[in-house]
């Protein structure tokens, strides 16, 4: 029997609401996501510090609200998903290594936005890829109202 963190079951509706098609959090399960979505985001032999700040700017200007954050320690099952408010983007990835002694991207790594509707996805061969899905209001924050 495969034990889940009990978060998943919610983080993968609100993934499925807002990037239609949407299976799971893997690269090959986001709908909308293809082989022409993807640009170079380096990651390997690099600082991950540097590799984590640069992934909170690229998503600052895109996401918005509370955030599903899915990293790679995500599917423990005492992990599961992160929730993080937007806000607090920068200051989640520069505790994350100290709390669960991972760098943030240390594989495949997520952050959806239902408010705005975005996923961006860091793939672990060192691509990025941003999924403008629907918004959806499922955390709180009606699409389109500031937060």
């Amino acid at each position: 029997m495969i034990v889940r963190h009990p978060n998943w079951t919610f983080a993968e509706e609100l993934l499925s609401q807002v990037a239609s098609g949407s299976r799971g959090f893997d690269v090959d399960e986001i709908g909308g996501l293809t082989t022409d979505s993807w640009v170079p985001f380096p990651i390997d032999d690099r600082d991950p510090a540097i590799v984590s700040e640069e992934l909170v700017e690229y998503c600052v200007p895109r996401v918005a609200g509370m955030l599903v954050v899915v990293t790679f320690l995500s599917f423990r099952a005492e992990v599961g998903p992160f929730f993080v408010d937007a806000r607090h983007l920068g200051e989640f990835s520069t505790t994350y290594p100290e709390t669960y002694d991972d760098a943030l991207v240390a594989g495949d790594t997520f952050v959806l936005s239902p408010t705005s509707g975005r996923l961006v996805v860091v793939h672990h061969d060192g691509l990025i890829a941003t999924v403008q899905g629907r918004p959806s209001d499922a955390l709180g924050h009606a699409p389109g109202r500031p937060v």
